[in-house]
């Protein structure tokens, strides 16, 4: 899951000092070669709003439901960050402490896989400190990586890639570049590579060089399972398109018993509902004035065993009436949430196995690898696209040849091997 809370990124008063700040932020993050944006500035409203997202719209889109929601990437500003990466050392909250764990166990294994000299772009990047662990495993091996940090919050982004850089400066073998915008940006982004006009900031990639997408912290599950599928098919699509090879390796939350899940994600802790009621604040900040009063709401959690679904709401403790409007009259809100009435701010999955496979075939993407922490049930995945080992298996033999050794391939060779096979 994520973050966002309150004021830093309040609204200015005045669009031409706004835009003029963004365009200097934006300035100053492109000559330090730290930060770069990947979708037009022009428009954004605030420095800390994501570039090409019109989260005005869909607040408005998340009230207007007969089902009252608010998009959930209001959770993830810089004070919202701030927040759960405070969260993110409660000893109940499981997901961090278990994924940071495992990348500890396994950072060289997932270094080893990823080809020397190709390009490792973390998707949503939070504080780096479990991407910190693993570019370190790529230079004790001296496997060079060329290694993009993508994310929504631009001056928390901005902050850990100096810090990141700082300790990588004496390495020969880890290069380190921030970009900031959303999932959707990142894919337009690498889609023009298939134009004439490469991408700002990316290295020269030659057809068939792979990009690595490294999606931790469970955040693939932020999705719903259709949803999830058409991200990781856009990547690949994206890749292919630009005749470069594309591979995953994605952190994944497979705890399916109630008790724990609740447990870590439990609105009596202050540190998760300080996070959670941060949404509030930055919408808004978004809208420019305050309509939410995040003293009438408290926070709930529940989770579906059977869809292994958890989902976040605010509830309104008295009747609420948000009423809105801009300056010029051309958009307005009004809603009425009457006391115990639910809010949906934001939902995790805690897919199976099982269910996440579904997930990449459906994207036309397969699991070569999975290494997994039995105590909690949480995964890792290499993945890869389908094509993978039977392109590999034209290119040794002729086409019977091809089916009598992918016979045999596959029936003597271990589920490890064969993500080597994949990877390697």
């Amino acid at each position: 899951m994520a973050s966002v809370k309150s004021s830093p990124h309040l609204l200015s008063p005045s669009p031409l000092s706004a835009c003029m700040e963004v365009k200097q932020d934006l300035l100053a993050n492109l000559q330090s070669g730290a930060v770069m944006p990947i979708a037009n500035p022009i428009d954004t409203a605030s420095p800390h709003q994501p570039p090409t997202t019109n989260l005005k719209s869909e607040i408005f889109a998340g009230l207007s439901s007969p089902s009252p929601f608010l998009p959930s990437l209001l959770l993830w500003g810089d004070n919202g960050i701030r927040h759960f990466n405070k969260l993110t050392f409660h000893p109940k909250y499981y997901p961090s402490r278990t994924e940071l764990a495992m990348v500890k166990r396994y950072a060289e294994e997932f270094a080893s896989i990823t080809p020397a000299g190709s390009v490792l772009l973390e998707l949503g990047c939070g504080s780096l400190h479990k991407t910190s662990i693993i570019l370190s495993a790529f230079d004790r091996l001296r496997r060079p990586i060329s290694y993009y940090a993508l994310d929504v919050s631009e001056a928390e982004l901005h902050a850990s890639i100096q810090r990141l850089r700082q300790d990588f400066a004496h390495s020969k073998f880890v290069s380190i570049h921030g970009l900031y915008g959303t999932y959707d940006d990142c894919a337009a982004w690498l889609l023009s590579l298939s134009t004439s006009a490469r991408p700002r900031g990316l290295p020269n990639l030659a057809p068939g060089q792979v990009i690595s997408f490294l999606w931790i912290g469970n955040s693939i599950a932020n999705m719903h399972p259709p949803e999830a599928t058409a991200m990781l098919s856009k990547f690949h699509q994206a890749c292919s398109a630009s005749r470069l090879q594309c591979r995953f390796l994605i952190g994944s939350d497979a705890c399916g018993e109630p008790a724990t899940v609740l447990n870590a994600y439990n609105s009596g802790y202050q540190t998760f509902t300080d996070f959670i009621l941060s949404g509030l604040d930055y919408a808004n900040d978004i809208l420019g004035e305050k309509i939410f009063h995040p003293e009438n709401f408290r926070v709930e959690t529940e989770f579906d065993r059977a869809t292994r679904l958890l989902s976040v709401y605010y509830v309104a403790t008295k009747r609420v009436e948000l009423v809105w409007h801009d300056s010029a009259g051309h958009d307005s809100i009004r809603r009425v949430l009457e006391m115990g009435e639910r809010l949906l701010i934001i939902f995790s999955y805690k897919w199976s196995a099982e269910g996440f496979a579904r997930i990449c075939e459906d994207a036309g993407m397969q699991i070569a690898r999975k290494w997994t922490d039995k105590e909690i049930d949480y995964n890792f995945y290499a993945i890869t696209s389908q094509q993978s080992l039977a392109d590999r298996l034209k290119r040794w033999s002729t086409p019977f040849d091809t089916y009598i050794l992918g016979g045999v391939v596959l029936s003597i060779l271990s589920i490890s091997l064969i993500g080597e096979l994949f990877f390697l």
